[in-house]
This record gives C-alpha cells, sequence and structure tokens, in this order.
C-alpha cells in the first residue's frame, strides 16, 4: 500500500532538524532507518528517513519529492538507530550528522548497501575436459582456465586473475555461461580466520572476573575490569568472548589506537575459533565498506575496532569490551564530538548485553561509577606468572648533573642493558627537537600566531610547529626581535634525545616511535614488530608506547622530566600523567626510572607503589599563566582501606567570579571528603 504522508529525513548538515519531503509516485512504503537521494536547492544529497508522518507543516503538495531510495532494508539495526538518536541527544549534535558519522564513506555517497564482494574461482568437471576443445584466438580464457586447473581444489582470488590481465572478468563471464568454471564469495580478504589455540592456565582472580562476567552475558550489566599492568587482562577478554561466540553471539571489541589493533587481531586471531574483522580509519573505503557489511550480516564473530566502530551494527550482539578505557583518544575532539566509552555502555544497556572496560588506571568517572554501584569492579592484583611489578627509582635532576635531560644516573642504567644485550625504553611526552625557541637578548619566545600557544621546533624539518592547531612556520636563523643570531633552544623533544643517545652510544641501534616519524599504521606496526624481535637497543618514543604493547625484552624504561606534564591547561593533567606513567612504566620487566624536578609532588612517589590498594592523593600545580587563562580545577582521589573504591573521596574546586565583578575569583568547594 503506498503511503501518502511525509517522511522526515536527515541531512548531513549542521542544523538541528529533520527535513519533510513527499514520497515518490511511483515508490512503494519507505521503510524508517533507509536512505534516500532528496533534492536539496541545486544539489542532490544522501540522507536517512527517520520517520514518517500523516502531516507536514505544508501541504504535502507543495513538499519536494524522495529522487530515489537507496535501500530496501534499514542501514542501521533498530538498536542502534535508538543508540544514534540517544547520541545525538546527549551530545547536542545534528541527528543527520551523527546518522552520517556512523556510515562507511561509500555508503555516505550512495552506494549499495552491499558492497562488491570479493570472489574466489574454480574450475568445474566440464571446463577440464573442454580446456582443448578452445580455439586458439581463445587466448584469455586458455590463460584463465590454465591458471585455474593449476590450483585445482583452492582456486584463484578474482584480484590475482585481474593483475594479470584486466580483461579477464569477461573472460569468466563467457567460461561461466557454458558451465566450465564457477565462483564462491572470497571473504579471506576481509574476515580474519581465528584458529584455536591452546588455552593458557587462569589464574584465580582471572577465573573469578570470567565467572561473574559470563553470568551476565543475556543481561546488561557494566564490569570494570580492574588490573596492573602485565595482569593477563587479554587472557579474560578471550575467556568471555569463547563463551559469548559459543552462544551464537557476536563480540565488539575497541581498542584506543590503530597501532594497537595488529597486536590485539593476532592475539584474538590465536585465541579464538571464529572469524574476526577490523574496522578503523586507516583503512581503505572498500576494504572498511566490507568489514562494516561483514559484521551487520553476522559473517563475523569478532569486530575490532577504534571508537568509531561503537556505531558498527551487528547481527547477533553478545558483549562489548573497552580495551585501556580510561585513554582519551575514545573521545573524538572534531566534528560530531562524543565519547567512546560512554556510548558503549549505553549501547549495551540498549541492547541488553553485558560491557566490560579494562584498565591498569581507570578514569576517575568510571571509579565514582563502581564507587556509586553503578559498575561492578573484577580485580587482578598481580601479574601474571613468575612475573614481579617493576622496581620504580626516582631521579632528582634538580640536583644531578643533565644533558639533554639525560643524567648520568639514566645513561649509566642504559649502557648496563646495552652490555647484558636487553632492551630500555626512554619515554618523552613531546615530539620534535625542543617545546621552546627563545632569544636571550630580547626574550622573544616564538609563539603561534593563530592560538598564541607555544611553537615547538621540529630538526628534522626545519620548521617550528604549533601542536595545539597544527600551525607551521620555517624556524628562523635570527630573532625576529632584535635579529640576533643563536637563538636558544630550550627543553627535550624525542627528536633531541634521539640524536643525543645516538652521539652517546653510536653503536646501540636507537628507534625513534611518535607520530612524526610513522607515516602510517603500517609503519608504527612495521616498527613495533621490530622492536620485539629485539632488532632495536633503546626505543625513544611518547605515550605512543605506552598502551597495552608487549615487549618481552625491555627490562628498563626511563621517563625522562616527568613532572612536566602537570604544567597544562587541562583540570585533569594530574590524572592523565598518573596513568601515562603507570602505563609505559609497565612496559619495564624490572625497573623504572622516574626523571622528575619538584620535590614536593606526591604523585609521582605513589607510582613506585604499582599497587592497587595504594592510597593516591593526585594534587595539581597550576602555573600562574594557566591560572589567568582558565578556571583552575582540582580533581583528587583519596583511597583507603584493603581496596581503595571501598572509600572514595573525590574532590573537586574551581573559580568563578563573584556577583558583579568581572576579575575577583572565590574558591569554591563542589565536594569534600565524607
Amino acid at each position: 500500500m503506498k503511503f501518502s504522508g511525509a517522511l522526515r529525513v536527515a541531512l548531513p548538515l549542521p542544523l538541528r532538524r529533520v527535513f519533510d519531503y513527499a514520497p515518490a509516485k511511483d515508490l512503494d512504503v519507505v521503510r524508517t532507518g533507509v536512505r534516500v537521494k532528496v533534492p536539496l536547492q541545486k544539489r542532490t544529497v544522501v540522507g536517512v528517513v527517520c520517520d514518517q508522518v500523516a502531516h507536514a507543516e505544508v501541504p504535502i503538495s507543495k513538499l519536494k519529492a524522495v529522487t530515489q531510495v537507496l535501500d530496501a532494508e534499514p542501514v542501521f539495526s533498530e538498536s542502534v538507530f535508538k543508540l544514534l538518536h540517544w547520541a545525538s541527544t546527549y551530545y547536542h549534535h545534528p541527528v543527520g550528522e551523527v546518522l552520517h558519522t556512523a556510515l562507511p564513506v561509500a555508503l555516505r555517497r550512495g552506494s549499495n548497501l552491499q558492497p562488491p564482494l570479493p570472489r574466489r574461482w574454480y574450475i568445474t568437471v566440464q571446463g577440464g575436459r573442454g580446456r582443448t576443445m578452445l580455439p586458439d584466438r581463445a587466448v584469455i580464457q586458455r590463460q584463465v582456465l590454465a591458471e585455474l586447473a593449476d590450483a585445482e581444489l583452492k582456486g584463484v582470488p578474482e584480484a590475482a586473475l585481474r593483475s594479470h590481465n584486466p580483461r579477464v572478468l569477461n573472460a569468466l563471464r563467457r567460461l561461466e555461461a557454458r558451465g566450465w568454471v564457477s565462483s564462491v564469495i572470497d571473504d579471506s580478504t576481509t574476515v580474519v580466520q581465528a584458529h584455536h589455540a591452546k588455552e593458557q592456565q587462569l589464574t584465580s582472580a582471572q577465573s573469578e572476573s570470567c565467572t561473574q562476567v559470563v553470568s551476565h552475558l543475556e543481561q546488561y550489566a557494566a564490569f570494570l575490569l580492574h588490573g596492573v599492568t602485565g595482569s593477563g587482562k587479554t587472557e579474560v577478554y578471550l575467556s568471555i568472548a569463547r563463551e559469548a561466540i559459543a552462544r551464537n553471539t557476536q563480540v565488539l571489541v575497541l581498542v584506543p589506537e590503530i597501532a594497537l589493533t595488529p597486536q590485539l587481531v593476532a592475539r584474538f586471531s590465536q585465541g579464538l575459533a571464529g572469524k574476526l574483522v577490523v574496522l578503523h580509519s586507516g583503512l581503505g573505503g572498500r576494504t572498511r565498506h566490507r568489514n562494516w557489511w561483514a559484521a551487520r550480516q553476522g559473517l563475523a564473530d569478532v569486530v575490532l575496532g577504534t571508537r568509531s566502530a561503537v556505531f558498527t551494527p551487528c547481527l547477533r550482539p553478545g558483549l562489548i569490551i573497552v580495551d585501556e578505557e580510561h585513554d582519551p583518544s575514545f573521545k573524538q575532539q572534531e566534528g560530531f564530538r562524543y565519547h567512546a566509552r560512554d556510548v558503549a555502555v549505553k549501547r549495551a544497556q540498549i541492547e541488553k548485553i553485558p560491557v566490560v572496560l579494562g584498565s591498569a588506571t581507570p578514569s576517575l568517572e568510571t571509579l565514582e561509577n563502581v564507587r556509586k554501584g553503578r559498575y561492578s569492579r573484577l580485580l587482578l592484583p598481580q601479574r601474571v606468572g613468575d612475573a614481579v611489578m617493576p622496581d620504580v627509582k626516582l631521579v632528582d635532576i634538580a640536583r644531578t648533573a643533565h644533558q639533554n635531560g639525560l643524567s648520568t644516573a639514566v645513561l649509566d642504567a642504559i649502557e648496563t642493558r646495552l652490555n647484558r644485550g636487553e632492551q630500555s625504553i626512554i619515554y618523552v611526552n613531546r615530539r620534535g627537537f625542543a617545546p621552546v625557541v627563545l632569544c636571550l637578548k630580547c626574550q622573544w619566545r616564538a609563539q603561534c600566531l593563530r592560538c598564541d600557544a607555544g611553537l615547538t621546533l621540529h630538526a628534522g624539518s626545519g620548521v617550528l610547529r604549533c601542536h595545539h592547531c597544527g600551525a607551521s612556520q620555517p624556524a628562523p636563523s635570527l630573532c625576529p626581535n632584535c635579529a640576533e643570531s643563536g637563538l636558544y633552544h630550550l627543553g627535550e623533544g624525542t627528536q633531541r634525545v634521539e640524536a643525543a643517545l645516538i652521539e652517546r652510544f653510536p653503536e646501540a641501534r636507537v628507534v625513534r616511535v611518535d607520530s612524526d616519524s610513522m607515516a602510517g599504521p603500517g609503519q608504527v606496526e612495521e616498527v613495533l614488530e621490530t622492536i620485539r624481535q629485539r632488532e632495536a637497543d633503546i626505543v625513544v618514543g611518547t605515550q605512543m608506547l605506552s598502551k597495552g604493547h608487549h615487549f618481552a625484552a625491555v627490562t628498563l624504561v626511563c621517563a625522562l622530566n616527568t613532572d612536566r606534564g602537570l604544567y597544562s591547561f587541562d583540570f585533569r593533567a594530574s590524572e592523565r600523567l598518573f596513568q601515562q606513567l603507570t602505563q609505559v612504566a609497565g612496559r619495564a620487566g624490572r625497573d623504572v626510572a622516574l626523571c622528575w624536578y619538584r620535590r614536593s609532588i606526591q604523585m609521582i612517589r605513589l607510582i613506585s607503589g604499582f599497587s592497587l590498594t595504594t592510597s593516591m592523593v593526585l594534587p595539581l600545580p597550576v602555573s600562574p599563566s594557566a591560572r589567568q587563562r582558565v578556571t583552575r580545577l582540582m580533581c583528587g582521589l583519596s583511597c583507603s582501606g584493603p581496596n581503595p573504591l571501598d572509600r572514595v573521596r573525590p574532590l573537586a574546586f574551581y573559580r568563578r567570579p563573584r556577583p558583579g565583578r568581572g576579575v575577583g575569583y572565590r574558591l569554591n568547594r563542589l565536594a569534600t571528603s565524607r
């Protein structure tokens, strides 16, 4: 029966509304959730039907009609469609752009819902008999049959045939019409086939955690898997994922960085029996569309991806896992700003399935949800096997001689590891060569003209780059203010530390890992594999090294100038620094050296405990310039008792103008200890 009302279509526009269109005269009933092409001024755009109404604000006869209906069925499942509408309301973002963000690029442009899937071709019995009957002029057909005959039962991917001759498709169609060849969909290029290896023996804490999650597999429940670095959280993920797959459901796994996906893909493919697909922005448009389709149709048992994968529709959702839930990379900072961790929890609530948030350093809001009983905590207090927590030493560089951020104690520790044939990680959470370019004569300092942030010198390219807005300019050789030569480069970045280590240890293999030295996800994985294969002696890197990587030969981690991260505009600076240092220290098997200036900072000392039962107080010193520009926020977490989360006392302070005065500030206490 034809629908005579109006269609409310969400368009990818920065407008917080939907648009009414009349259904086309030659179209049947249009289902909610399908994509349509509609006219918008002088162009045609792709939108999603959100609703059907009997009456519009204007007469339906005056509405523009839908140009084309692209889908016969909704692109999103009912639960994901509901989730996207919730996200639009919760994050105050136009629903059209939210729906647009959740679609693969190909679908945004109006491509078919089902992507062109690769095929694998085989020769049939008739083809094997008729090979010699082909005339000599059928050169391509004879070559195709010969190649398929050599492959026998394995078949040949269509891509391999096309690489030999671009016109091979016409020959394949003729041979298929004669019944000489056949084809099947080849998902080997899209889906990773996991091979279930021997299960590792779980510890009592791991087994208890798995039991609690498995008992809630068919209902909503939120869990915090709180374990120290190296406690075997991945094994818990694998164990509960196996049980979810055994119940014929799908598992969605979210990771914060693209660089972590190859490592987790390898672990899951070895520990599970099923099919796995990967979704992240580093994939090509066709590959991402195919993987999205495989998840939507239930062809994949495990869907592993970064934050955008949280909106991937699944045919049989059964479990959601968020690894390193504290990581700020889960927060989308441009366009549709959402937090994938929070969206994952909401999706689990809508789908009525459990969600597991794993971290060695949970965020304060997650700990608060545990305290209020919204989440259940699963504790892994010790490392797996015979592994012990590293010995943490504090190096006061304010009282020791150092050059380029490297003190004598740090250099001696690195040399000791080199003599043993072991690896060392030097953690410098600042890219470039020097974060400050200063003229000693007139006190001129290089600052960004767009956002007023300090410019960082990058020695390789010879430019000054703003790490806040991305602006760049050539590095001057003379002071632009007084024309004085010999500008002073203050501070240490990864490039400077790398150069200093190469000069100090010329025979050592030094590798730098930061976003400047990595051209793409493929190169990141190559460098990480180089480290795992012990083809590097010293690794200099930023927080890219602190996110869940396992390097068996690393026995020393040195974090340079650790308290520098506290002087930030971010009110979470102390929380972020504690998380970063704890994570990067977890890469070490034996020793950790934290280089710091301020003796009064308690947080640096707390990291040496590496215990989930350690009392934590995270103060936040703020520089005078920051105090003038931004509101001061201090977040602390005080824990006491055998389990720190049994008594959590969040403290928050802020300054606001007094009534009637624009300059004066008053310190107001929002929450006090109970």
